[in-house]
């Protein structure tokens, strides 16, 4: 494939410059081989050191708070409607990524901030756009909101980092407490998976027919394993991240 041939009058490969040899441009071997781990170069700086293990502990958002991609697609805002997706078609909100979790979610036009209790602090209902996290999202107008659920995905997807760049800075600097915050980190997600291995309520539903009728089913009978809950967060997302 890679010899220079002519057919039917069309110069082959097609690659440019035509008919001419690529330069090599890899001048050493560019994927990671284990070498760095045992001579680090780096000096361990903060970041995630900079964190108490309770903090770390405390990232994670219980699993009995909804999780949305969206706050409301169809409806948008519930003062500004669908002008939120002028400048950004998708996920237009604004979120505060800074710990401790502010529970905020900021409008894009008037920057006013989503849901009107103060959730961080135990306040589920003050406010004319209050979302309790558990009962169906913030209802204004007969639309949902879901402030929180999407607060909790972001926030649960910002836990995942944690072991990824932990792990990486243990690769760079030798450092062993960059090592044990990930591993405090892992056990926070192993406790609150193993939670929803036994109360499948709380497992993402795509259809009825994925709700058991006759009572609480085996975890590894879920219909929805596939492609959620246990298997899709703690296994599938860190390789991404890391990716």
């Amino acid at each position: 494939l890679r010899a220079f041939r002519t057919l039917k009058g069309v110069q082959l490969p097609r690659r440019w410059p035509l008919g001419q040899r690529l330069p090599e441009l890899k001048q050493k071997q560019i994927f990671p081989t284990g070498a760095e781990a045992k001579t680090p170069k780096a000096e361990a700086r903060g970041g995630w050191l900079d964190y108490s293990d309770d903090a770390i502990w405390a990232m994670q958002p219980d699993s009995t708070i909804p999780r949305w991609h969206w706050t409301n697609i169809e409806h948008g805002c519930p003062i500004h409607g669908k002008e939120i997706y002028r400048e950004r078609a998708y996920y237009p909100w604004s979120m505060d990524s800074s710990f401790p979790w502010r529970w905020k979610i900021r409008c894009p036009v008037g920057n006013e901030e989503y849901p009107s209790n103060d959730f961080a602090q135990g306040d589920m209902t003050s406010g004319e756009f209050p979302d309790d996290g558990i009962g169906g999202a913030c209802l204004y107008e007969g639309q949902q909101y879901g402030f929180i659920a999407e607060l909790c995905q972001f926030y649960c997807r910002r836990m995942m980092m944690v072991t990824p760049s932990c792990a990486a800075a243990y690769v760079s600097t030798g450092d062993r407490r960059y090592a044990h915050k990930a591993l405090v980190a892992l056990c926070r997600l192993a406790e609150e998976y193993a939670y929803l291995a036994t109360m499948t309520q709380h497992r993402h539903r795509n259809r009825v027919s994925q709700v058991e009728r006759f009572g609480q089913g085996l975890f590894a009978e879920g219909p929805c394993l596939g492609s959620s809950g246990f298997n899709t967060y703690p296994i599938e997302q860190p390789g991404q991240l890391i990716s």
